[in-house]
């Protein structure tokens, strides 16, 4: 037995003979009879993915990407005392610019008080398969919880586990709305790199507008597709924020966003749909080449939001890039740390919250 897999099961035997009452004495509840969140109104499968087979069939990269549980989460109310989680996932090739915590873990936030979210714990194994305490001594309290799936594994099964008298329901506060904001792009939506999976964009966004937030961050397959196009007619948005610009090169963006958008306004001529341009790092002498490519990207997706304007559609919006600590923000000069998330994540807050309100 190798030495970190050693280390795994002794934490794993440690979690179960320290938990007050031990997970054999608690009673167990399948997620998907609680509130499942960040799910698409429209997937007839009872799995914990993003997008409908019947959509990815055809392409096994897309399909993969769809199996993913990122953004989906579990919602609950308990006055548990014990709170214990018991999953069976996937793991996924691993990446360098994603931690396994934020990949393969399970992530907790409680509510104490109304729309104000704390973190707890989180699963921290790597094990496809195992169970751990993650709340232990509460005062039995009434308490909204929300369980933030892995953002690159495929989950299988995850239950939770409250001590035996405990009340254990469906998350019993009101959102704001019943609809959806739907969040389509690449890494920076998926929410890659956060350091775990509650600090991805959907996860911030969620707990900032009080909406549910539907993640449909599929990295570099973002690029204006007529499969997404198609997929996201059959939702049910407020809102739809689409940041893919970064895949495409000037002249692909030109070619395929003002058809996407086309396609899109067609069956929601009044929501609001926001176009956001790609964050520019701090220009300095050592990155200047990236942060022209970054310039001329995002002037060509400016392009085609005036071009989409002037065709007549009346629910486009722009966001505007915005200039981050290139050395702070991020781990490798492209993807995102938690701070240029937590930033990301508050301008799209600030914007959607405005358009929502006018709406």
């Amino acid at each position: 037995m190798n030495y970190q897999r050693f280390i795994s099961i002794a934490l794993l035997l440690l979690c179960v003979i320290f938990s007050p009452k031990s997970l054999a004495g608690t009673r167990w509840v399948e997620g998907r009879q609680l509130t499942v969140c960040g799910r698409n109104t429209n997937i007839a499968s009872n799995k914990y993915c993003r997008l409908p087979i019947s959509l990815t069939h055809n392409d096994e990269d897309l399909k993969a990407e769809g199996e993913l549980s990122s953004g989906i989460s579990v919602r609950f109310t308990t006055n548990a005392e014990t709170i214990s989680i018991r999953w069976q996932i996937h793991h996924q090739e691993s990446m360098a610019h994603i931690t396994p915590c934020a990949a393969n873990c399970f992530d907790l936030y409680a509510s104490p008080s109304a729309n104000k979210w704390i973190w707890v714990g989180n699963t921290i194994q790597q094990n496809e398969k195992g169970s751990c305490s993650l709340v232990i001594g509460c005062n039995g309290k009434m308490c909204d919880y929300e369980l933030f799936f892995p953002l690159n594994a495929v989950v299988d099964s995850v239950f939770i586990g409250v001590n035996e008298e405990a009340y254990l329901m469906e998350y019993a506060a009101k959102k704001d709305n019943d609809t959806q904001i739907i969040l389509f792009g690449s890494d920076r939506a998926q929410g890659f790199s956060a350091s775990r999976s509650g600090l991805a964009t959907s996860a911030l966004l969620s707990r900032s507008l009080n909406r549910e937030v539907i993640n449909l961050g599929i990295g570099n397959l973002a690029n204006f597709d007529e499969v997404m196009a198609d997929m996201l007619v059959t939702t049910k948005p407020s809102a739809i924020v689409v940041d893919c610009n970064n895949n495409l090169t000037p002249k692909g963006i030109i070619e395929r966003c003002i058809p996407f958008f086309d396609q899109l306004c067609i069956v929601f001529p009044d929501i609001p749909m926001v176009l956001v341009e790609q964050a520019l790092p701090a220009e300095n002498i050592f990155n200047i080449a990236e942060y022209e490519e970054i310039k001329a990207t995002n002037k060509a997706l400016e392009r085609a939001y005036k071009m989409l304007v002037a065709s007549g559609l009346k629910n486009i919006y722009y966001l505007p890039a915005y200039s981050y600590n290139h050395n702070e923000c991020s781990i490798d000069g492209i993807h995102l740390n938690d701070i240029g998330l937590k930033e990301y994540a508050q301008r799209l807050s600030d914007f959607l919250a405005k358009l929502i309100t006018k709406k």
